[in-house]
C-alpha cells in the first residue's frame, strides 16, 4: 500500500509540471492502470492530487466495472483444460504439377552397305533446348550502419571532485553514523574539514579546491571567487545564498539520468554540508522551503541515475530535515514530500531510525506527531 501510494505521488507531481501533451496522456494511462489494479476504493486517493482541469478528462479514461482487487480473469488454457479444436481450413493443400524435360535420341539399327547406300540419310532431330532458369541474385547486403557517436557530458558544473578526494573527505565523517537527529551543528572536527576544502589556506594535494574556474554558461555561476565567498559564509543571508543554490540545481538537473552523473555524485557531500551549514544557523520557513527544493532536486536526480544516496550525504540532509522542517507549519507538507523521495533511494531503515530518534529527543507534542505521521 506504501509503494502505491508513492507511485501515485510521483505521478501527480509529474502532472503538475509537465507540459507536452503526450507526457500528460502517459500520466493519464498510468494513474488509469493504478485505478484498475487497486479498485474502486483508490479512487478518491488518485484524483486527490490531480489538477481539477484534469480530473474529468481522467475519469473519462476510466472504465465503468473495475474488478476487485485480487481477482482474476483466466484467459489461457490452464494444465488440466484440453486445448481448442481445430475449426478446419487451418492450411490449405495444394498440388503443383511439375513438368520434366528428358532428351531422347534415337539410333537406327544396322542395314546391309547397298542398301545403305540407296536410302535416304534419316535426320535426327534434335533435343529440345531447356534454358536453365537462373535464381534470382540475392539482393546485396545492406551497408553497415556507422555507429553513432558518443553522447558528449553535459558542461561542468561549480564544483569538481574526485572519487579519491570525495573519500577522503568522508574520513572524517566518522561520528555521522551514529547520527539520527541534529538540533545542533555538525561535529567541529568534520566542520573544520570542510571549511578548508571549500577555501583552502594554501591549495595542495589535501587540499586541492573544489570550485571550478569556468562552469559551464547555463548554470548562471557569475564570477567564480563572488562564488565561492558566498558558498562558504552561512550568515550571508537568503538573498545572496538563492542564486548559488540556482545554479547547483540546474547543474544537477543536467546530469541527471546520464552516464555522467558520478561528476556531481562525488561533489553532493559539498552540497549537503553547504545545505546544512545554512539551515541550522538560520531556520527560518523561507530558508527551509528554498534548501528543501535543493534536497529534493538531489532525491529524484538519485532515483533518475539509478544510484542509491550514500549514508554520509544523507545524514547530513535527513536529520536536520525532520527537526527544522517538520516542527513549522509553513514547510511541514513541503518536508513531507522531501523524505517521501529520499526514501526511495535513501536506506528505510535509516530514516525509519531518524524518525524515531527525533520523536525520542524532542519536547514538541507537533514535531512528535510529524514523525509518527
Amino acid at each position: 500500500e506504501r509503494m502505491a501510494r508513492r507511485l501515485i505521488n510521483i505521478v501527480q507531481q509529474k502532472m503538475q509540471k509537465v507540459k507536452d501533451k503526450k507526457a500528460k496522456d502517459g500520466c493519464y494511462a498510468l494513474l488509469t492502470e493504478l485505478y484498475q489494479q487497486l479498485g474502486t476504493d483508490w479512487a478518491d486517493i488518485i484524483l486527490s492530487g490531480v489538477p481539477g482541469g484534469s480530473v474529468k478528462a481522467l475519469k473519462k479514461e476510466w472504465p465503468q466495472s473495475v474488478p476487485k482487487p485480487g481477482t482474476y480473469k483466466q484467459l489461457r488454457c490452464t494444465k488440466k483444460e484440453d486445448p481448442p479444436a481445430a475449426a478446419g481450413q487451418e492450411m490449405e493443400v495444394i498440388e503443383v504439377e511439375e513438368e520434366v524435360w528428358e532428351e531422347v535420341i534415337k539410333v537406327a539399327a544396322a542395314q546391309p552397305a547397298a542398301a545403305a547406300e540407296a536410302a535416304p540419310e534419316q535426320k535426327v532431330e534434335a533435343a529440345p533446348v531447356v534454358e536453365e532458369t537462373k535464381e534470382p541474385e540475392a539482393p546485396p547486403e545492406p551497408e553497415p550502419e556507422p555507429e553513432p557517436e558518443p553522447t558528449p557530458p553535459p558542461p561542468p558544473g561549480p564544483l569538481e571532485s574526485t572519487k579519491e578526494h570525495h573519500n577522503a573527505r568522508l574520513k572524517k565523517a566518522g561520528k555521522l553514523d551514529k547520527m539520527y537527529a541534529q538540533d545542533k551543528p555538525l561535529d567541529k572536527g568534520l566542520s573544520k574539514e570542510y571549511d578548508l576544502q571549500i577555501k583552502p589556506k594554501k591549495k595542495d594535494k589535501k587540499y586541492p579546491g573544489v570550485f571550478n574556474g569556468s562552469p559551464g554558461e547555463d548554470y548562471k555561476c557569475g564570477d567564480m571567487e563572488k562564488y565561492q565567498d558566498i558558498f562558504a559564509d552561512n550568515k550571508i543571508g537568503l538573498k545572496k545564498w538563492k542564486p548559488i543554490i540556482d545554479s547547483l540545481k540546474a547543474w544537477i538537473e543536467a546530469f541527471a539520468g546520464t552516464k555522467f552523473f558520478d561528476d556531481v555524485y562525488y561533489c553532493m557531500d559539498l552540497v549537503a554540508y553547504f545545505a546544512n551549514a545554512i539551515y541550522i544557523e538560520n531556520p527560518q520557513p523561507n530558508v527551509g522551503k528554498v534548501l528543501m527544493d535543493l534536497w529534493l532536486q538531489i532525491a529524484e536526480a538519485h532515483a533518475a541515475s539509478f544510484k542509491p544516496m550514500h549514508e554520509s550525504h544523507g545524514k547530513m540532509i535527513l536529520p536536520i530535515l525532520v527537526m527544522k522542517g517538520f516542527e513549522a507549519k509553513q514547510t511541514k507538507e513541503k518536508a513531507f514530500e522531501v523524505c517521501e523521495a529520499l526514501e526511495l533511494v535513501y536506506p528505510p531503515a535509516i530514516c525509519y531510525k531518524v524518525y524515531l530518534t527525533t520523536m525520542d529527543k524532542t519536547k514538541s507534542k507537533g514535531l512528535e506527531l510529524a514523525c509518527m505521521q
